[in-house]
């Protein structure tokens, strides 16, 4: 999932607000990627330098109101929601440099 938020964060919106290019989910990841969607306000930011990662406090309380339960499928999604996390920090760190030059 991580290297499906970087490609993502890649893909910069036409005129009209779309997406240049169509991306397919796995039906595995469905579920960390409505999480991670539903986190977006929930990142920690540092100033200039944009944002630094999620609130894991936050990402554990959403868990817990969504009712997923301790054990396996949590912790798989847990990490899931990790590496989406700094798939997404390395795109936007990618895009500033490009931004930059």
């Amino acid at each position: 999932m991580g290297a499906l938020v970087g490609k993502l964060a890649e893909i910069m919106p036409d005129a009209a607000g779309e997406p240049e290019e169509e991306i397919y989910l796995w039906p595995d990841c469905a579920q960390a990627w409505d999480v991670f969607w539903q986190l977006k306000g929930q990142w920690h930011s540092g100033g200039m330098g944009g944002r630094t990662g999620l609130s894991l406090a936050c990402v554990r309380a959403h868990l817990d109101e969504l009712g997923v339960d301790p054990g396996p499928e949590r912790r798989e999604l847990w990490q899931l929601l990790l590496d989406a996390q700094d798939a997404a920090l390395e795109a936007w760190a990618q895009l500033r440099e490009r931004d930059a030059a």
